[in-house]
């Protein structure tokens, strides 16, 4: 965003110079002395230099593996940060992250809010067709086309294929947590899909 006065005010607040005269990079190999577990040596910098272009290619591998959703919120902000800088802001890769922000955000009483995920769709829906079953509703009429979708849903939220990464674990045959885009398995929401489907093939 254009700057402003709340933004010169936190300039002024949270550092101790001038903030036009700081060279954020020369910070890179610097450890406060609290933090110091034992003394600095000749490796930090180098294993710095190396993490910086390690998770460069992290960034970029987890948006191409999840269609811009990220993993989470936290990432997902740096990710949207990071790319505005690297690609700029009318770049394509930034117009994706913004196509994906608003599933981590809704409004209340209390202001706007921020969801730790994308959602909890696969999740949410395993257990609600759990529940239904367990109470013996899955029989009951009422219920039926309301279960015909939730099956349907578990079927297109099914990975059927592995990601091209080599560095994520295999998914193939196993359910993520939100929505098949968000493209990461979860063991226990697999548990839970395939808790659910095998219920839902006695139910239907």
């Amino acid at each position: 965003m254009d700057l402003n006065d709340l933004l010169l005010d936190l300039r002024g607040e949270l550092y101790e110079k001038p903030y036009d005269s700081i060279d954020f990079t020369s910070y890179l190999h610097r450890v406060c002395p609290h933090d110091r577990k034992r003394p600095l040596n000749w490796f930090l910098p180098i294993a710095n230099h190396i993490f910086r272009a390690w998770q460069w290619q992290l960034i970029r591998r987890e948006d191409d593996n999840t269609a811009y959703n990220d993993i989470a919120t936290v990432n997902k902000a740096f990710h949207t940060v990071a790319v505005h800088f690297s690609d700029g802001p009318g770049s394509e890769a930034v117009r994706q992250h913004h196509e994906k922000i608003l599933p981590y955000l809704w409004r209340d009483q209390d202001g706007l809010n921020c969801g730790g995920t994308n959602g909890a769709q696969l999740w949410d829906t395993a257990f609600s067709i759990i529940a239904i079953a367990e109470a013996g509703l899955g029989k009951d009429e009422q219920f039926r086309n309301m279960l015909n979708k939730a099956h349907k849903f578990l079927q297109v939220s099914q990975f059927r294929e592995d990601i091209d990464d080599p560095f994520r674990q295999k998914r193939k045959g196993g359910w993520p947590f939100s929505t098949k885009d968000q493209s990461y398995i979860v063991s226990d929401c697999t548990a839970e899909g395939l808790k659910a489907t095998l219920l839902l093939q006695e139910e239907l």
